[in-house]
């Protein structure tokens, strides 16, 4: 076995230490920042460098030293214990890209090799604002990974001369391993980072996708001549009105309207007199609605009303009301004028009906409606009729 052998063993058992550190914080249980020191950390204590360090690009063409280990000054000065730079600190170390052998080795993505005595050699092994040569030798690697430099790995050691080839070799294997570690949690930020913008995107997409669909709804449950809701907004909503007044014990009524003679007005005073027509009686009808009343065009010259807690004979009073109201309108047909009238048919739920389907009970309650309806028509029109079984 060459003399050799033990310090790649060495490497072997240093590179899969960082493998495992990189794993912790691919779940999390420490920071990106917490892996380089650990790599630093296995470094010394695996190869007995004296001082290693990272530095990092930062904005602004700043290469600045996030991690540093020494094996010179240990906690509670135990010999061979290991010291760690405070890291974003008041006395962070940082460089320019551009300047001294670490930007070197930055800008050129290739190692740079001091084995004399310089001034980034003391302040990198004091780690203060020494500029003075300091004897010894340092080594500077780039920390590339598929052309993307990512900061320097530079380790220094008191002896001059001391990075010959071989160490040079372990030592790339490590800054490719940090390299290439960094990469990847770059990588995985990034896609974690994309995914979160996408849910938080299709988030949006679903709330512009549900509002339009309310819109739509909404749409297309209006009437676009009196802007009241039509027949399919008076059967959803009159499902859950029936449904309370079944569970409550309550009275509810049904009140159908038709305007009479809406087809001679059409034919003698033109469609725009006619649709003036089922406008003032739809706000006649709006006028006069209470809260939790349910009123639409339900097709027509016809219009429905549910009204909530209200007995027939209660409605039967309101629909004459509401007759009364409409008579006051008049419509301008040629030379004269046409006073409005409408014919009403009034029906209440009877609470003792034996079932739970309220769309029929809607149904049925609506055919009621329309018999009386047709009633007031027979009698002449201009009448509220009520429904008699």
């Amino acid at each position: 076995m060459s003399d050799s052998q033990p310090q790649f063993d060495e490497v072997y058992d240093l590179l899969s230490s960082l493998r495992r550190a990189e794993e912790d914080v691919a779940n999390e249980k420490v920071s990106d920042g917490d892996l380089v020191e650990l790599a630093l950390i296995k470094l010394v204590v695996h190869l007995g460098y004296k001082h290693c360090s990272v530095f990092l690009r930062q904005r602004h063409g700043v290469l600045a030293c996030v991690a540093g280990t020494s094996l010179e000054v240990g906690l509670k000065d135990k010999p061979g214990a290991i010291r760690n730079v405070n890291r974003y600190g008041p006395k962070d170390l940082t460089v320019s890209n551009n300047d001294g052998p670490i930007g070197e080795a930055f800008k050129s993505a290739k190692p740079v090799v001091i084995n004399e005595g310089s001034e980034e050699l003391g302040t990198l092994l004091d780690f203060d604002d020494v500029r003075s040569p300091v004897a010894g030798s340092m080594v500077c690697l780039p920390l590339a990974n598929r052309g993307h430099i990512y900061g320097v790995f530079a380790v220094s050691h008191e002896k001059t001369g001391f990075f010959n080839q071989e160490q040079l070799g372990i030592l790339s294997l490590f800054a490719d391993s940090i390299a290439d570690s960094i990469g990847r949690l770059h990588k995985e930020s990034e896609l974690r980072h994309k995914i979160k913008e996408q849910k938080k995107a299709l988030s949006r997409a679903l709330s512009d996708a549900n509002d339009l669909r309310d819109q739509v709804k909404q749409l297309t449950m209006k009437d676009p001549l009196t802007g009241m809701h039509n027949r399919g907004y008076f059967f959803d909503q009159g499902k859950i009105e029936l449904s309370r007044a079944r569970r409550h014990g309550t009275s509810l009524a049904i009140v159908m309207v038709d305007v009479d003679n809406l087809q001679q007005i059409n034919e003698r005073c033109g469609h725009v007199a006619g649709d003036k027509a089922l406008q003032g009686v739809s706000t006649v009808l709006m006028e006069q609605a209470r809260d939790g009343d349910i009123f639409v065009r339900f097709g027509g010259e016809d219009f429905m009303v549910m009204l909530p807690e209200t007995d027939e004979s209660g409605a039967t009073l309101w629909a004459d009301r509401i007759r009364a109201s409409i008579m006051r309108l008049q419509i301008s047909c040629k030379k004269y004028e046409q006073i409005l009238t409408a014919s009403f048919g009034v029906t209440g739920l009877q609470l003792d009906r034996d079932s739970e389907d309220y769309g029929d009970m809607i149904d049925h309650l609506c055919a009621q409606a329309a018999t009386a309806l047709q009633d007031a028509r027979n009698q002449g029109g201009n009448q509220v009729c009520t429904y008699k079984a």
